[in-house]
């Protein structure tokens, strides 16, 4: 059985109790990111119920909350390199980019959003509280104060990320480890409050018609081969045919 864990911001200080009881019957979570606004939180999460619930694989998944004020290459190279090598991350937590998970082959990754022009990049959430790098110069008249201040997301910046996952995923695509592929997304196609914005696409070039593809979103969702379930309810549990 499965359980997703989708768009529930928890705030940093929050134990959050009610959000650990699981269905004892799962033996997958997948969580999709947008956990909490601080990356150390969520990751916080993701491992409390890896040690509260040893029998069941949990497949981890970051959104761009997860990102807000965090230096991106950084944050993300950070997430990659904990689960997977650190010793001290509970075995049964998983980032997986395409590899075979008992039954299922999981591709994890953040579903950037393509925008079909600049005003809906600029009226979205994305270049809002995003930090490329600390690499741009601030003046205040000629007098350059530091050259260490935040450079934001722009457009061609998140045009970029979204073609390279596009790439990626694409590749994933053409491997057949005879399981059924399950691709998870911080975000899919159906209106975000969170990016603001709802004029665009994830991954729209690519054909997942053969992908059982679970996504946050801001509605529940459960058709054939697209699964959304936000927000705070811990009480379901559903089976995926193989």
């Amino acid at each position: 059985m499965f359980h997703i864990v989708s768009d529930i911001f928890l705030d940093f200080h929050e134990k959050a109790i009610d959000q650990h009881q699981i269905p004892s019957t799962t033996s997958y979570i997948l969580i999709t990111g947008n956990i909490s606004l601080e990356n150390k939180r969520s990751m916080l999460y993701a491992e409390t119920l890896a040690k509260q619930y040893p029998h069941a694989k949990i497949i981890y998944n970051f959104g761009l909350a997860e990102l807000i004020g965090k230096k991106f290459q950084g944050a993300v190279d950070g997430v990659y390199t904990k689960i997977r090598y650190l010793k001290n991350v509970p075995l049964n937590l998983y980032y997986p980019k395409g590899e075979v998970i008992g039954g299922y082959d999981f591709y994890s990754t953040i579903g950037w959003p393509v925008y079909s022009n600049i005003e809906s990049f600029e009226n979205s959430r994305l270049p809002k509280g995003t930090v490329i790098d600390y690499t741009e110069e601030f003046y205040i008249g000629d007098l350059c104060v530091t050259d260490k201040y935040q450079r934001s997301f722009d457009y061609q910046f998140s045009i970029d990320q979204a073609n390279d996952e596009a790439n990626l995923v694409k590749e994933w695509l053409k491997v057949d480890q005879g399981k059924q592929k399950i691709l998870i997304t911080a975000f899919g196609n159906c209106f975000s409050n969170y990016l603001i914005d709802s004029n665009y696409k994830v991954l729209p070039s690519l054909d997942l018609s053969n992908v059982i593809w679970v996504f946050g979103s801001d509605f529940r969702i459960m058709t054939k081969n697209q699964i959304s379930v936000p927000g705070r309810d811990r009480t379901y549990c559903f089976s995926l045919v193989q």
